[in-house]
């Protein structure tokens, strides 16, 4: 059977989605913290610490792993659904975005200077500080063992140059060691004592950290319990089918998007 190349639109991909959709985690009291939605139209903040609708309180956070004053890294919630003009009237207004949580989330830059025109748009419903807390994956917490291999991102936009090197040192100042470093995505694969992992996510530059993995092959898995499958044996191709995707974060400099852009989108 042929296989013919589809032309997918894509407006706006959420990679940073895939990096903080939620984990398992502890559900509290009145389902306010929860690792699933809540029913109905209520949205939720899902970050692989917790799940929390801000609008009930936020999760306990340990003293040692709240945000220390001067942090400008914060989550902007919003009502929802976004419009681009609304995403246009927070950058008026001060607000750099970084990258999107569901659900109507960002994480963002905001100056406190600019938090009382941010907190007073009709379209915010919450604005918190993203705690050193939030960044860690919570199934790493209570590691043991004497070395952990992670996954680091950082916030490229508060290193200058977006440089690697500045995280490299600060990492192996905690007594780690820098197992891999990708060239063109701000992130560095580590391992380190677990006890130091608070320490890490303390830094004002480490945006999430995650226990690595080394990559497996699931493809064929994946193929059939999608049902892939069945569609090839049913001798659909693709052809002539476009598909659209909409959200938020692609990175278009990815060296496997650089060279796949057309005008409309992305050709795969």
């Amino acid at each position: 059977m042929s296989r013919h190349k589809t032309t997918m639109t894509v407006s706006i991909f959420a990679l940073a989605l895939a990096l903080l959709m939620p984990a398992a985690i502890v559900t509290a009291a009145q389902g306010v913290f929860s690792d699933r939605d809540e029913p109905g139209d209520v949205a939720l903040i899902h970050l692989r610490y917790m799940n929390f609708n801000p609008e009930q309180g936020e999760p306990d956070v340990p003293s040692g792993l709240r945000a220390v004053p001067g942090s400008t890294v914060r989550l902007v919630h919003l009502n929802g659904p976004v419009t681009s003009e609304e995403i246009k009237t927070l950058e008026r207004s001060g607000v750099r975005l970084i990258s999107y949580i569901p659900d109507f989330t960002y994480l963002a830059l905001v100056q406190d200077a600019a938090l009382p025109q941010v907190r007073a748009l009709g379209t915010v419903k919450w604005i918190g500080e993203y705690h050193p807390a939030y960044k860690i994956h919570k199934n790493i917490l209570e590691a043991k063992g004497s070395e952990i291999e992670l996954n680091v991102l950082f916030f490229k936009e508060l290193v200058p140059g977006g440089s690697n090197d500045l995280i490299k040192a600060m990492v192996t100042a905690l007594g780690g060691t820098i197992t891999a470093d990708d060239a063109v995505y701000p992130l560095l694969q580590v391992k380190i004592d677990p006890a130091r992992i608070e320490d890490l996510a303390r830094l004002p530059e480490i945006r999430w950290i995650e226990q690595y993995y080394p990559p497996k092959a699931h493809m064929n898995n994946v193929r059939q319990t999608t049902g892939g499958r069945f569609v090839e044996i049913a001798e659909f191709d693709g052809t002539g089918i476009v598909g659209e995707v909409k959200d938020d974060g692609i990175e278009w400099e990815h060296p496997d998007l650089v060279n796949n852009l057309c005008e409309l989108g992305i050709r795969v």
